[in-house]
């Protein structure tokens, strides 16, 4: 859903987000190496986009007058100090943070069917203002990477685990926790059937993924053991503070468009082809896997998550999935044994309760290159064994074990026999 004309401002912050990409632990980009970025573009009209990003408080930068030479970078930068003055300068945004967007707003997230994109929790027990002040920079620097998208950013933040928040989660699409020993011991990092890491782990199960600015060296708990970790220290200097916080929002970005990509393939392809179904922990596998289909010409959807449902909703709707689906494919590669076991059971359990012929039904056996299947275990379907190979390179006509994952490509393109 991008737009198929960029503004000049926008094409002066992607040049400036990939400089941040490909360096990292340098907040300043020499001017003229901008330029250079941009061709096509007169310099005079560039210097006037950076000016007017400046005045919104997208950019910053340390120019001459007429704007030749100089520097310029993506706020907020912090304080930088200013060698030829002897001093620093406050370059920061003191512009307050709308918390959150209320339903009564005109304003749609990114991510289809949540109201907000990305939830935040954090403890009041810890210094508030540094957090304010670090959650507001890394908003603005999510914004500038989500201003190409058809609609805005929405952003919610919470210090206590609310019914509000509660609320707030089972509508958010992917979370981010300032962790801290303050907040495990809060009544956010409480364990009960109640608690909010409790409520993270149908997230986590649906293939969700967590986001930890881990305060001062905090361990996570095991609940949160599959978290993406970004470490912080309150001691840091302002180029290691801004390079975390830009690879931060790099990840938060990553994920967003990861669920934004799935979900408009849902909206093309639910209910059409094979239903991939797979553990959180083979989340790549599976995407790599569902790609190899689709230049097959075979649709594929990965099961829809469905967020603050009780258990019985959640089983209800995948097995929907599955009955409304042509083929079945489990992918199994770095999961422990249990979760294909489980998942074997499950479909066996469905097929009793709904008679149903699939026109595929098959365990893709991937990566790594171990006996990962019990001796005793039987499966009615096909077992594609490809534990050597990388379905995203691997061309499926040059593989040895091509006729299994051949054949269920053709089986899939059959005339359906339930029709």
């Amino acid at each position: 859903m991008m737009e198929t004309k960029e503004s000049l401002d926008t094409k002066v912050l992607k040049i400036l987000s990939d400089y941040y990409t490909h360096h990292p632990g340098e907040p300043e980009m020499v001017i003229t190496d901008l330029y250079a970025g941009l061709p096509d573009e007169d310099q005079s009209k560039i210097h006037a986009a950076i000016l007017t990003l400046q005045k919104k408080d997208w950019v910053g930068c340390d120019l001459t007058t007429d704007g030749l030479t100089g520097f310029v970078w993506i706020q907020p930068k912090g304080i930088r100090a200013v060698p030829s003055r002897q001093q620093t300068l406050a370059v920061s945004s003191q512009k307050p943070v709308t918390k959150a967007t209320t339903p009564s707003e005109p304003f749609l997230p990114l991510i289809p069917g949540f109201q907000y994109d990305i939830f935040v929790s954090y403890t009041d027990q810890d210094d508030r203002a540094w957090i304010e002040k670090t959650l507001a920079n890394l908003r603005k620097l999510m914004e500038v990477q989500c201003s190409d998208y058809e609609h805005s950013l929405q952003w919610v933040e919470h210090a206590d685990w609310t019914p509000k928040a509660q609320a707030d989660a089972r509508v958010s699409a992917t979370f981010l926790i300032v962790l801290s020993q303050r907040y495990l011991a809060s009544d956010w990092g409480k364990q009960d059937d109640a608690g909010f890491l409790h409520a993270l782990r149908q997230h986590i199960h649906d293939g969700g993924k967590i986001f930890l600015l881990a305060l001062d060296q905090t361990e996570p708990p095991e609940s949160l053991c599959r978290a993406i970790i970004h470490p912080f220290t309150h001691e840091a200097s302002v180029e290691r503070d801004q390079s975390q916080l830009w690879q931060l929002s790099q990840d938060l970005s990553k994920e967003l468009q990861r669920l934004l990509k799935q979900s408009e393939y849902r909206e093309k392809l639910t209910y059409k082809g094979v239903l991939i179904d797979h553990d959180p922990v083979d989340q790549h596998l599976a995407e790599s896997v569902a790609q190899k289909l689709k230049q097959f010409g075979v649709g594929y959807v990965f099961p829809v998550i469905v967020s603050g449902k009780p258990p019985s909703e959640v089983r209800n709707e995948f097995e929907r999935q599955v009955l409304e689906s042509d083929g079945l494919l489990m992918v199994y590669g770095s999961a422990a044994i249990e979760w294909l076991l489980q998942e074997v059971n499950r479909m066996r359990k469905i097929f009793v309760k709904h008679p149903h012929q699939f026109q595929a039904f098959a365990i893709y056996n991937g990566p790594p290159l171990v006996d990962k299947l019990p001796e005793t275990f039987v499966f009615p379907g096909l077992i594609i064994d490809c534990r050597t190979c990388q379905p995203a390179e691997q061309d499926c006509e040059q593989c040895l074990h091509k006729q299994e994952f051949l054949k269920f490509v053709e089986r899939l393109k059959e005339e359906p026999p339930h029709v």
